[in-house]
């Protein structure tokens, strides 16, 4: 199946439908959601939950590469900032870019 969304408003999601044997027999779904109707404590706890085994180890590193940029490795406290920013500067510039080809793809 492909899907493809075709537009999104506050709570109504329109998409389409393709199927990969018959190309040609794409069908138009509605979805709408009711904003009344509230999350439980519960469920976004266990939604964060499940995100927490991916962001850990960046956390971890992040934490743990300004200890040893200052003190195993030395650098001045400038230099540290500049290695940590450059990472970051280059997070902010392909991250992005990936997220408009991944977005543009067919597969």
């Amino acid at each position: 199946l492909h899907i493809r969304a075709l537009d999104i408003t506050s709570n109504v999601i329109r998409y389409a439908v393709t199927s990969t044997m018959a190309p040609d027999s794409e069908k138009i779904f509605l979805h709408r959601s009711d904003p009344s109707t509230k999350l439980s404590i519960w469920r976004k706890l266990f939604f964060g939950v499940g995100g927490a085994a991916s962001v850990l180890p960046g956390v971890v590193l992040g934490f743990y590469l300004q200890i040893y940029l200052l003190e195993t490795a030395l650098l001045s406290p400038k230099y540290a900032s500049v290695v940590i920013f450059t990472g970051k500067l280059w997070d902010a510039i392909t991250d992005p870019l990936v997220g408009f080809f991944s977005s543009r793809t067919e597969t």
